[in-house]
């Protein structure tokens, strides 16, 4: 199993990449919301259908854990906090002192 760092970015409240993981392509669509200060992830396949609606990044979780299904990315996707506070992450926090990784499945 690898791990692998999803690269993210505070400079825009709201963006969207491509990510390759384990050999399939998926929209990462990121947007900070002001009125609940938090980021949300909505996942997508590569002609950009809707695999997982907008939930929120929480840190130091399974961001995918709880949903089961079949065209979701297989391993783990998380958000780690650097300084060990356990605070969510802010607006400018994702990319320093929040990264988000991706551990491949086993299998």
């Amino acid at each position: 199993m690898s791990v692998l760092e999803i690269p993210l970015r505070s400079d825009v409240d709201n963006y969207d990449f491509s990510v390759d993981l384990e050999g399939i392509t998926y929209i990462f669509e990121l947007a900070w919301n002001d009125r609940s200060s938090l980021w949300s992830l909505i996942i997508s396949d590569a002609e950009r259908n809707v695999i997982l609606g907008a939930i929120p990044i929480m840190v130091n979780a399974n961001l995918l854990e709880r949903f089961k299904m079949q065209n979701l990315p297989p391993g783990t996707l998380a958000l780690l906090d650097l300084s060990g506070s356990g605070l969510e992450a802010g607006k400018t926090d994702i990319g320093s002192r929040c990264i988000m990784i991706y551990e491949e499945s086993e299998g």
